[in-house]
């Protein structure tokens, strides 16, 4: 029997276990579990599971969660529970911590703080320096502003100051007749065509003739009026390619070129010459808004665009700043007509927040997005599996500029609209329509490096639907061959866009096709 001092010891000792707030719960629970049943101690081990355990098991967790659909069904299940053991262990690990939090808050309010000044200081410091570096290099603009370039570009308009391009009332801009542009490289007919004659409305007899319309790839920017295509073309005789090529235009404008300066020309066959990036412009409504940063527009023009109405059926809309007074309008009251622009135009987009977000766009933009995109339709689809839901077939949708060829997208159906509607047109004139697809400057790496063409959906359509079509990329590496598949960019660009030899290339397959259709 033991005696009382031995007695008043023990409860001494019983008197003075530790209760530190921290760990004073999780104690209990191990002490009150020492001779529980085995469900207990696991609960238990879920409570206090060493950091070490907990970050090794979320490691597993995460590697079969993205490779699950790798992975046999039996190790599925194990995987399934242990997915369920840690969002218990997650669940515990959240009440510890909050009624660490209550126990001691005078601790938790230090933590906290030191936290949010630890994450803060450094984010503030981040957030000034990118505000300084695109102040300093006249980045990250208001879109809802004029630069003084812009100011200058609309006052040139509402003074009637031409160059090369003129303004235009109906397109936009166009070319100015009888003109030689800045560089001494293009020069215009009377007609306001590019080309060194002029060009009879009746077509010559035993001449076939194709009128060719589009942008800057169909003007053929950066070399001389002998280096064009269609001058290539012309030079195999017995043909004449008229060029309406307009620097700059989208679909929309090239096709409205067609209907306004085009059908007067009796002509065998009609081109419309279509570059990759020309899928964006199509829908612009106001010059700036293609550009992810408007404050670097060199200008300030409008230009017609399409919508579709509730029907799907393409609508043509007027451009937004046809005349002087629309443009001093612009000047006198920017922010409000700039707003009114942005809700037509469906490249607009809202500028990031903040100026470190504003940087990180600028510059990875497109990559983080990309990224962020595949991330989640793949863990979407792991999810499913784990859970055993049904999978919904799911195709991973191009990002940035990318996007709008997924057939998804609303831009890849207004284009596609509007190629209907310029074959229907021209078929209505009593000529062939052709669609001529102009590679950029970007789908050759990517032919080198042995990817799809990005513009494949919409050759897809122009076949589905029957219509003339070529790929000009397929005449380009058979007269310029190399190393995966094609010349270097520096063979086939002088700059930006086609070189003579490119051109040439080009010129000479065109000549051929356009002498087929026409029966010759």
């Amino acid at each position: 029997m033991a005696s009382p001092e031995a007695k008043m010891e023990f409860s001494v000792e019983t008197q003075h276990v530790p209760r530190d707030e921290s760990a004073g719960i999780s104690s209990r629970i191990m002490t009150m579990t020492d001779r529980a049943s085995p469900a207990a101690r696991a609960s238990a081990f879920l409570w206090r599971m060493p950091p070490l355990y907990a970050a090794a098991a979320w490691i597993v967790a995460a590697a079969g969660f993205w490779f699950v659909s790798q992975l046999p069904s039996v190790v599925r299940w194990g995987l399934r529970v242990l997915f369920l053991v840690l969002v218990v262990h997650a669940a515990a690990v959240i009440v510890r911590v909050v009624l660490t939090a209550w126990s001691r808050p005078r601790r938790a309010l230090f933590v906290g703080v030191a936290l949010l000044l630890g994450a803060g200081i450094p984010y503030v410091c981040a957030e000034v320096l990118c505000w300084a570096w695109l102040r300093a290099t006249q980045r990250g603009g208001d879109p809802f502003s004029l630069t003084d370039i812009q100011v200058q570009a609309a006052q040139e308009i509402i003074d009637g100051r031409t160059s090369y391009t003129t303004h235009s009332r109906e397109l936009g801009w166009t070319i100015t007749p009888g003109t030689v542009s800045s560089n001494g490289l293009y020069r215009s007919n009377s007609q306001g065509l590019r080309g060194d004659r002029e060009y009879a409305t009746a077509k010559p007899a035993d001449t076939v003739r194709a009128l060719c319309f589009g942008d800057s790839f169909t003007q053929c920017d950066e070399v001389k009026n002998d280096e064009t295509w269609e001058h290539y073309a012309e030079k195999t005789g017995g043909v004449e390619f008229l060029n309406f090529g307009v620097g700059g235009y989208g679909m929309t404008q090239a096709l409205l070129r067609y209907l306004h300066d085009g059908r007067k020309f009796e002509t065998d066959v009609v081109i419309l010459g279509c570059m990759t990036a020309d899928v964006r412009r199509t829908v612009n409504a106001y010059y700036p808004f293609r550009l992810d940063n408007p404050s670097e527009a060199p200008n300030v023009r409008g230009l017609p665009y399409p919508t579709l109405d509730e029907t799907g059926k393409l609508v043509l809309h007027p451009n937004p700043l046809p005349d002087a007074a629309a443009y001093r309008e612009l000047l006198a009251h920017p922010a409000r007509r700039l707003r009114e622009l942005s809700r037509l135009d469906i490249l607009y987009h809202q500028p990031p927040p903040t100026p470190l977000l504003t940087l990180i766009k600028s510059k990875a933009g497109d990559r983080l997005e990309a990224a962020w995109l595949d991330f989640t339709v793949h863990v979407r689809r792991s999810l499913n599996t784990v859970l055993k839901r049904s999978q919904r077939v799911e195709k991973i949708a191009p990002v940035g500029e990318d996007r709008v060829f997924d057939p998804r997208h609303p831009i890849f159906t207004i284009n596609c609209r509007v190629f209907d509607r310029f074959v229907d047109e021209v078929r209505a004139a009593g000529a062939r329509p052709l669609i001529l697809w102009l590679p950029g400057r970007d789908d050759f790496p990517r032919l080198r490096a042995g990817r799809e063409k990005i513009y494949q959906g919409f050759l897809d359509y122009f076949k589905s639907r029957g219509y003339d079509w070529i790929d000009a990329m397929e005449w380009i590496t058979a007269e310029l061959p190399g190393e995966g598949g094609v010349a270097p960019n520096k063979t086939l660009l002088v700059e930006s866009h086609y070189s003579a030899a490119t051109n040439r290339a080009i010129g000479k397959h065109i000549a051929a096709y356009v002498k087929k259709m026409a029966g010759k």
